[in-house]
């Protein structure tokens, strides 16, 4: 089983089959997002650095399921830090491959509309330096969760009735995981190495 195959799957059932049964883990949906998907990324990537998570909610099922993948130097949880992430919009017509950022942290901290400022202003700050052509780097994703939205930095957007073949989608992972890479080195670290000399 491919990327293909399993995205495919999340697009066409996920809306009509979580109407047909409680939130569990034994929900075939519930495996095919948390379990399945995480198997086929890990062999896919196949770097220790990188950790892969799956969810369709916690305790009922969500309007957004996603798929990320994190550098747990960075971030052990996609409610802060830069991660890559596979959204699914809320009508499950698109599929957005994204590098993104976490919001839930910043607004218990910062407050809803300051944390909104702050994610805006680190993405600039991304695009602004890392210069890349792969990637869309406008603010026309379709979610229908704001934060998703105004998080992302790069994105591609794949459409449920034209996925691309499995290399393109693999191809366009490998390209969005150097660029995390890139970010880490680049803009991670060197931001750790300046606080480090702060204190």
């Amino acid at each position: 089983m491919g990327l293909r195959e399993v995205f495919d799957d999340i697009l066409k059932n996920y809306l009509l089959e979580i109407q047909q049964g409680k939130f569990n883990k034994q929900h075939r949906m519930f495996k095919v997002i948390n379990y399945q998907s995480k198997e086929v990324l890990e062999e896919i990537i196949g770097n220790q650095m990188l950790k892969v998570k799956g969810s369709c909610g916690a305790g009922q099922w969500t309007r957004y399921p996603w798929i990320a993948i994190y550098n747990e130097e960075v971030t052990t949880t996609i409610q802060e830090g830069v991660y890559i992430v596979y959204l699914f919009s809320e009508d499950m017509s698109r599929l957005y491959l994204t590098l993104n950022q976490g919001c839930t942290n910043l607004k218990n901290k910062l407050g809803t509309k300051a944390a909104k400022e702050k994610m805006k202003e680190v993405r600039e700050t991304i695009r602004l330096h890392m210069q890349q052509n792969s990637f869309n780097e406008d603010n026309n994703l379709e979610i229908g969760n704001i934060d998703y939205e105004v998080g992302s930095i790069f994105y591609k957007v794949y459409e449920q009735h034209h996925l691309p073949n499995e290399e393109i989608l693999q191809s366009d992972l490998k390209k969005l995981i150097a660029l995390y890479e890139r970010y880490y080195h680049e803009i991670y670290e060197e931001q750790n190495h300046k606080k480090a000399l702060v204190q």
